[in-house]
Order: structure tokens, then sequence, then C-alpha cells
């Protein structure tokens, strides 16, 4: 069964892993410091990360100001 065969994911369920692997990278990074948030062994483009991060960062509340800050520019 190829990627575009199989049925959408459930998004209550994509929800939940989200937000665990976003605590647990959390939890990984403060304990590790500077820690890749893929495997070297996984592409994930750019689209995709500017998609989930964008919506992520409204769901939190994060403003370009408060972005700005965590990058010292």
């Amino acid at each position: 069964m190829s990627s575009s065969d199989a049925p959408p994911p459930e998004i209550g369920a994509v929800q939940h892993q989200l937000a665990d692997a976003v605590e647990a990278y959390t939890m990984l990074a403060r304990d590790a410091g500077d820690v890749a948030p893929f495997p070297a062994n996984r592409e994930v483009g750019p689209t995709e990360v500017a998609v989930t991060a964008a919506a992520m960062l409204k769901a939190a509340g994060i403003n370009s100001f408060e972005i700005a800050g965590l990058f010292n520019v």
C-alpha cells in the first residue's frame, strides 16, 4: 500500500503525537543542549517544517517579536 492509498491520519491522534513529541524534544534539548530535531536518515522538507511551526506558534500565542528574542535578532 503506497502512502497515497493509506487512509488519512486521525487529527486527534496526530495532535496528541505532536504534543508528546514537543514535550519530549524539549526535555532532551534542555538536558543535552543542541539536539537535532530529525534523525540523520530522515529528510523533512522546509514547507512541512514551516507549516507545522507556524501552526504551533500561533496555537501557543507566540508572536514575531518573541521569536526574534529567541534568536537574538
